[in-house]
């Protein structure tokens, strides 16, 4: 699973256990719902500004550390992300 995708896994596992619909995570950071559909899909990635005010309604932590780890290959791919 890449990288990317373990971070909208966990984003939608969080918004879904807060149970908070798509509206309402997009009203709290200040994003059209569209726009935050899509950065859930997939389709776009929020910028900086929108990821740090993302972190701070759904808090998924990403450590730089299993970051870096992961993109130079010292971390097991194919391993499931729990939530």
């Amino acid at each position: 699973m890449q990288l990317e995708n373990v971070w909208r896994q966990k984003l939608i596992n969080e918004r879904k256990r807060r149970k908070m619909t798509q509206m309402q995570v997009s009203k709290v950071v200040g994003i059209s719902r569209s726009y935050y559909s899509e950065i859930e899909t997939g389709r776009k990635l929020p910028s900086g500004k929108v990821l740090l005010r993302l972190n701070q309604v759904l808090p998924i932590f990403l450590y730089f550390n299993d970051a870096d780890r992961y993109q130079k290959g010292n971390v097991d791919k194919t391993r499931e992300v729990k939530s």
